[in-house]
């Protein structure tokens, strides 16, 4: 789904006739957000015991409504394959996500295409994005062990600092070497 979703935006993107690629962009967003956050709706209509992939809610607990919790909420009903999930990567999840995606990219094209806002650390992240999602990774391995499961938020949020500076000054670093990964 994020596959097909990136090819046409990219079509899009690059399409000579479109002057409006923004508000297309944020448009189907939307409509695939709606439409992830309806499918996910239709773990009310599940029945209790059906496809459980999580554990029961206590007996004699009566789900009323027609919307589930809204995405970014944990899930007050077991989880099941509506559930909108990204361990279980439910096509539910996958729709939103993929929405998700289109907005932010709506928002970036707007505020770098047509405002013409630039950013120096989003640039050295772009200039080479697939070494950055390699030491990513490393880096995450690495600072992982030094934060405990219970951190409070403050140092929370100084582990996320010091994680996203590693990653930039290492991708940095390659981009002054003129070390660019490429597929």
């Amino acid at each position: 789904i994020p596959l097909i979703a990136g090819s046409f935006a990219c079509d899009l993107l690059t399409a000579a006739e479109s002057r409006t690629p923004t508000a297309r962009l944020l448009a189907w967003g939307a409509a695939l957000m709606g439409i992830g956050y309806a499918i996910s709706c239709l773990n009310l209509q599940t029945p209790l015991g059906a496809v459980n992939l999580g554990p029961q809610l206590p007996a004699g607990t009566v789900v009323t409504g027609v919307l589930v919790e809204p995405p970014f909420i944990p899930p007050s009903r077991p989880i099941n394959l509506w559930t909108m999930s990204q361990r279980a990567g439910s096509v539910s999840y996958l729709v939103f996500a993929t929405g998700f995606a289109l907005a932010v990219l709506a928002g970036f094209v707007w505020a770098c295409d047509q405002r013409k806002w630039q950013a120096a650390v989003l640039a050295t992240f772009g200039t080479n994005a697939l070494a950055g999602y390699l030491i990513h990774d490393l880096a995450a391995g690495a600072l992982k062990p030094l934060v405990p499961r219970d951190a409070p938020g403050a140092f929370v949020l100084a582990a996320l600092a010091l994680f996203l500076w590693l990653c930039w000054l290492l991708v940095r670093t390659l981009e002054r070497q003129r070390i660019h990964l490429r597929l």
